[in-house]
């Protein structure tokens, strides 16, 4: 049964003795070395990698051996597939009267979750980077995170503005059918776009345009709203100057 369960596992499994000889590789470590199992039983990993890569490994299990002890690590190897990461686990095997004689391990490949955690880092970057105000509430409208252009435009700090709602921002000046607009653009499940006049904390008085999105999960379910929005004050004066002067040359 023990056999059954390492030889039908998706992890590497293997066992070494005390000279670094493979004693036990299960098949899922073999086809990632485009080997058989038979095929590596019996030799050492100065045999069948890299030396760069076998000096590690040596190192790594000298390391368990003299402290008795098992070692958890994050790692990167070349497979016959590429270069894929693990978090690999090694430890002392002991006989019935406890002395070492050899060891075990086992790895798990997180390639996938690695890059996933790359991209993630990547994105919270952006969004964190933007020069546009970004927010994200719940369906009440509370916000849940504002990056820092959101922080540096309002004037309000992470604390204060997680958990409130985007009204604290009102100045009174957007008219009541702007939101209506709004409300039911997103209960129908569709972005929004239009003009906010807001105010900030300190008091000032600025116009963003903004983008409203329902943020839906993966089984379409509305969870969110996400809102990007971008401080057109200046735009809108410098508009309304042109505007003034055109007419004026009219």
């Amino acid at each position: 049964m023990l056999d059954a369960i390492v030889e039908s596992s998706n992890d590497v499994v293997y066992a070494k003795d005390l000279e670094g000889r493979y004693i036990m590789f299960n098949r899922e470590a073999a086809s990632l070395i485009g080997m058989r199992p038979e095929d590596v039983l019996g030799r050492s990993a100065d045999e069948l990698f890299e030396p760069d890569v076998a000096a590690r490994l040596r190192g790594r299990d000298q390391n368990v051996l003299r402290n008795d002890q098992v070692v958890r690590t994050e790692e990167e190897f070349v497979t016959a597939t590429g270069v894929r990461t693990f978090i690999s686990t090694a430890g002392p095997l002991h006989d019935a009267q406890g002395e070492v004689v050899g060891l075990f391990g086992m790895a798990h490949d997180i390639t996938e979750r690695k890059q996933a955690e790359l991209q993630l880092h990547k994105l919270s970057l952006a969004v964190e980077q933007s020069p546009e105000s970004i927010v994200i509430t719940d369906l009440q409208g509370r916000i849940e995170y504002a990056n820092e252009a959101c922080v540096r435009n309002t004037g309000y700090s992470l604390r204060e503005l997680t958990g409130a709602n985007p009204s604290v921002l009102q100045s009174g000046q957007t008219s009541p059918e702007t939101y209506q607009a709004l409300w039911q653009c997103l209960s129908q499940g569709k972005a929004w776009k239009g003009e906010f006049y807001n105010r900030r904390k300190d008091g000032s008085q600025y116009v963003e345009l903004a983008v409203v999105t329902p943020l839906r999960q993966p089984d379409g379910r509305i969870s969110h709203y996400v809102a990007i929005k971008e401080d057109i004050t200046e735009k809108k004066r410098l508009g309304q100057e042109l505007d003034q002067h055109r007419h004026h040359l009219e």
